[in-house]
């Protein structure tokens, strides 16, 4: 059976979420209610609101999410009496809400942390709360195999950067993959890069081995301003097909995913980055296999060489065989088809979705 992920959403503050916030996020990336989880920082230098955590705690059971807390504290490798004192005052009044009993998820995240401050944070929620998850996000110089082993049966999930995943042994299903491009090369997040065409690829390739995603508010707020297909825009609109997968796999490889779910078939397909050439031909894709079918919706965001960006100055475009394109373009293409083959081009990124004949 095909799993949906699940997504982390973090912010600057989600003391004021509401509900609009919630349906608008669940939108843009077709997550389940029951797959979203919204994080909340609790900085242990502050004084802690019981009434606030009560407002925030009830918001979440009546948005039916989940929600994960993010502690920070002030000094490195431990947590103060002072500090553990405070999140006592949390979890305390997480198991007084009886907010277990509400089958909404709760999770910690922490980082910077020692093994023995671990261990001792982990009691110390154990004594209020039976089942949540510890998650740690490692830092670039925690990458070393000595740390993440030591402290890997204390922990549930690890937060890694994805061009980072390669580094490190831990397995795929334990990690929650960083994917916060909106503060990557933001001076140019109005193109299209080979880079990004690459994160792209290896995202889709990785996509079903991961736990979830974990991604700032701004990432979604920002492509839903925005009017031309961008980099953003591309991001969201794939987390979204992949999240519209449901029932059984029936074929899966580096490129394509086919589930099948009682009268529908979905395809997500993400040609290689390899093939992303201005001379690569169109595909047909054929269904033969299927049964008769109704009509199948299709979306497609087709890649091209933006050559407004790829000129020399005598207005010649550039076509150097030893160096890739830098900027691209994307365009949206939506419709119905009524045949088992469709034509698409090589360079790109394909949501099929079949409904077959009752």
């Amino acid at each position: 059976m095909y799993q949906p992920k699940n997504i982390y959403i973090k912010g600057s503050n989600f003391y004021w979420m509401d509900y609009y916030t919630i349906k608008q996020i669940i939108q843009r990336l077709s997550v389940n209610p029951e797959n979203l989880h919204i994080i909340v920082t609790i900085d242990t230098s502050n004084e802690l609101s019981i009434e606030q955590i009560t407002l925030l705690l009830q918001k979440i059971v009546n948005y039916n999410v989940n929600v994960v807390f993010r502690i920070k504290h002030e000094y490195k490798e431990l947590l103060t009496s002072t500090e553990r004192g405070k999140i006592e005052k949390l979890v305390a009044t997480i198991f007084n809400m009886t907010f277990e009993s509400n089958r909404c998820k709760i999770g910690f995240l922490i980082n910077d942390l020692n093994t023995t401050a671990i261990q001792k944070l982990k009691r110390l929620i154990d004594n209020y709360i039976g089942v949540f998850e510890l998650i740690y996000h490692l830092e670039p110089n925690e990458l070393n195999v000595r740390y993440y082993k030591e402290i890997d049966h204390l922990i549930d999930y690890f937060i890694l950067p994805l061009r980072q995943i390669e580094q490190v042994s831990i397995a795929r299903s334990k990690i929650i993959c960083d994917v916060d491009l909106i503060n990557e090369n933001d001076d140019l997040k109005e193109k299209i890069t080979m880079s990004d065409i690459n994160k792209i690829t290896e995202l889709l390739t990785n996509y079903t081995k991961f736990r979830g995603l974990i991604m700032h508010m701004s990432i979604i707020s920002e492509a839903s301003k925005e009017i031309n297909l961008t980099r953003l825009s591309i991001f969201i609109f794939i987390i979204n097909i992949l999240n519209q997968l449901r029932g059984i796999v029936i074929y899966q490889n580096d490129t394509m995913i086919v589930t099948k779910f009682k009268h529908e078939v979905q395809c997500v397909i993400c040609l290689p980055a390899a093939l992303l050439n201005e001379n690569s031909d169109a595909i047909r894709l054929s269904c033969k296999s299927l049964q008769q079918f109704s009509h199948a919706k299709t979306k497609q965001i087709v890649l091209s060489i933006d050559k407004d960006n790829h000129t020399s100055e005598n207005g010649v475009l550039v076509n150097d065989i030893m160096q890739q394109h830098s900027y691209w373009k994307a365009n949206f293409i939506e419709r119905n088809i009524y045949d088992h083959s469709l034509m698409v081009s090589s360079n790109s990124i394909v949501h099929l979705k079949y409904h077959l004949e009752i």
